[in-house]
């Protein structure tokens, strides 16, 4: 198991940053690599597609299930490919008045996380800091503040 994260600070309300992210239907909009049909609620099923990436068909789309679900606090999806891998994308929110702390997360598990975790972490580095800086566009706003990604090893207990 590795996790990828990236933090971000953006001079907006953590329920302005909330309804961007909970507004599945406009992701296609302003994400640089994700579109997603569904509704943001927890156990729905939603079509997570990504854009041309990576050599990847465009409009390719992962089974999805949205499994972190606090409002104003934690939201993302897990993604599989049965008895490989799993793949949580996550955001967690925190801050007080009109800023707000973005913490985008992607954590990889199963047989194989081992085997992909050099070669892919330091895209899904790239891929997530560009994707703050895409939220924090739509937002009206800009990064104010980006404090280090990090790639973490993790081991079960």
């Amino acid at each position: 198991m590795f996790e990828v994260e990236n933090i971000v600070q953006v001079d907006q309300p953590i329920g302005r940053v909330w309804d961007v992210l909970t507004a599945f239907a406009e992701f296609e909009q302003w994400h640089p690599y994700v579109w997603i049909e569904g509704r943001a609620a927890y156990g729905g099923v939603i079509r997570y597609g990504l854009k041309q990436l990576a050599g990847l068909p465009a409009r390719r789309t992962v089974p999805a299930r949205v499994l972190h679900f606090e409002p104003k606090r934690t939201l993302g999806w897990r993604l599989w490919v049965p008895r490989l891998l799993t793949v949580d994308e996550f955001y967690t929110l925190s801050g007080a008045g009109a800023r707000t702390v973005v913490r985008h997360h992607v954590r990889c598990e199963g047989p194989i996380s081992g085997l992909i975790r050099r070669p892919v972490s330091r895209k899904v580095k790239s891929l997530l800091e560009r994707a703050d800086a895409a939220l924090a566009t739509k937002l009206g706003d800009r990064v104010t503040e980006r404090y280090r990604s990090s790639d973490r090893r993790s081991k079960r207990r």
